[in-house]
């Protein structure tokens, strides 16, 4: 059996509970967790249902795959670029839920509205920069640098077009 069985069951049981509210829609989004020297991540295009710990992907600090039979999920830069540069998040959801893509199309940064949101976020939630499809370090990048110490971040879903 592969290491680290119960995080990763920890992380499909977190997955269907974000697809069951409606934050993941088919193989759309994608988890991970720190472990020590990298981290655990969800594979590419499986759906959340027949996800087992087996399925999971361990990736190195630098980005390698250390364990794995299937490949690592295409936003894997994202997940390993925040944890790199944030020593005290454990774990990062991405997300596409309804209501945060639409707000990222609007290529505006969410203020700090209400007091739970300081609480839970810490500021407000900035939104990156529109990276093109298939720009996954790029994309990495801008998302580590753009939560900065926020606990939350929008990735800009169209281009701007003004």
């Amino acid at each position: 059996m592969s290491h680290y069985h119960d995080l990763r069951q920890t992380i499909i049981d977190a997955c269907l509970r974000l697809q069951a509210m409606g934050y993941l829609i088919g193989t759309y989004g994608n988890a991970s967790a720190r472990i020590p020297d990298g981290l655990i991540v969800t594979p590419s295009r499986v759906d959340y249902e027949a996800i087992t710990p087996n399925h999971m992907v361990v990736i190195s600090d630098d980005g390698r795959v250390i364990e794995g039979h299937r490949p690592p999920s295409s936003e894997t830069s994202v997940h390993r670029l925040i944890l790199n540069a944030r020593p005290d998040i454990g774990a990062v959801f991405h997300t596409h839920s309804l209501y945060a893509s639409a707000l990222s199309c609007l290529h505006e940064s969410i203020p700090m509205v209400i007091e739970e949101q300081s609480q839970v976020i810490g500021s407000e939630i900035r939104c990156t920069h529109y990276v093109p499809a298939g720009q996954h370090l790029t994309l990495g990048v801008e998302a580590a640098q753009t939560l900065g110490s926020s606990n939350a971040v929008l990735h800009q879903r169209a281009v701007d077009t003004c």
